[in-house]
């Protein structure tokens, strides 16, 4: 089987978020589901399949409280919107602030620290 051509490949956008709460987060799977969640409410399934959200391995950082995702190049400010909107997590208050947004992943692991 032939690999894909570079012009059908899907592009991909990474976003760096940094979470804003009044208790520090220590857990993966619940910013995980909270995010998913968040997507499914504001572009419902079929939009939240387009996006193609990807959680980078080791993007999520417990001292700065910052995670990196990866999106379709075309979802990726659906993706902010969708994140900016949502406002409560386990009945506590969470803002989402994106930071950076780039096509290379080592500039936001090594460049986008504050």
């Amino acid at each position: 089987m032939k690999p894909l051509m570079p012009t059908l490949k899907e592009k991909k956008r990474y976003i760096k978020y940094r979470i804003h709460t009044q208790k520090p987060l220590s857990d993966n799977k619940m910013l995980q589901n909270t995010v998913r969640g968040a997507l499914q409410e504001y572009l419902g399934s079929s939009g939240a399949a387009k996006a193609g959200l990807l959680f980078v391995k080791d993007g999520f950082d417990v001292t700065e409280q910052t995670f990196i995702i990866r999106v379709n190049n075309k979802q990726a400010d659906n993706v902010k919107a969708s994140l900016t909107l949502k406002t409560k997590m386990n009945n506590k208050e969470v803002n989402f602030q994106s930071i950076k947004t780039s096509a290379i992943l080592k500039k936001l692991i090594k460049g986008g620290k504050k």
